[in-house]
């Protein structure tokens, strides 16, 4: 009997992972930074970068560098994922994934102050009417910001952890109605100067104050010198 229950939570163990590396997600944020270490620092022996992990990054050091970011939740995929998600390059013929952050999709939530004053403006006679002068009329419900956002990368790979890790930090501190407008801001950006296309062509990548500057050219290497070990703080240049 005990047998058959290993086999049935094997199968189910072997099933969720086929789910989560395709896109599904498990476990909490905290729970999501320990599966990545484990994947991290698990020797493989494939492609020419098979040795295993660098042992120059601490676990310590990538944790604090993970929290200051806003401590996203990391999505690890394989092509498959990436292909659900839309998220992909191609290179030589193939297509490769494509690491991304994303935003937590935001919540709508009831106003409970402005329901009084709303029903205050509705009162008939003069009563109404003085409030209807005095108080505009207020949203009842709003958009609020809701944890936890999320970086998507490839198992274990520490550079597209921090490169998302630097969209994320950009991200974490800002209201929804902010993040609405970097939003705004990437697409015209995108729009403006375009992807990336070569080395010689870096698009908004290469272009001085554009979000993608910013996070790639600004705070990527902020958290690259402190994981580390190269900085004893981890700032990032104004």
């Amino acid at each position: 009997m005990g047998n058959g229950h290993s086999a049935i939570d094997s199968l189910i163990a072997q099933v969720g992972l086929q789910s989560y590396q395709k896109g599904g997600e498990v476990g909490t944020a905290k729970e999501s930074f320990e599966r990545f270490w484990k994947n991290y620092y698990k020797p493989s022996t494939k492609g020419e970068h098979g040795e295993g992990p660098n042992m120059n990054v601490s676990k310590e050091l990538l944790h604090q560098a993970w929290e200051e970011s806003g401590s996203p939740y990391i999505k690890e995929m394989d092509l498959e994922g990436f292909k659900k998600h839309g998220i992909t390059y191609e290179m030589g013929g193939e297509e490769h994934p494509r690491a991304f952050f994303q935003t937590a999709t935001p919540e709508r939530h009831i106003n409970l102050k402005n329901i009084l004053p709303n029903i205050a403006r509705s009162l008939p006679g003069p009563a109404g009417a003085a409030y209807r002068l005095t108080s505009p009329r207020r949203p009842i419900t709003e958009w609020q910001r809701v944890p936890t956002d999320t970086t998507y990368i490839q198992p274990g790979n520490l550079d597209e952890l921090i490169s998302e890790l630097a969209h994320a930090g950009q991200y974490a501190p800002k209201t929804q109605e902010e993040i609405w407008e970097m939003d705004k801001r990437y697409t015209q950006e995108m729009e403006k100067y375009g992807d990336v296309q070569s080395y010689d062509k870096q698009g908004v990548y290469g272009q001085e104050g554009t979000i993608e500057h910013e996070a790639h050219s600004v705070r990527e290497p902020a958290l690259l010198d402190y994981i580390y070990g190269r900085s004893d703080k981890l700032a990032f240049p104004q």
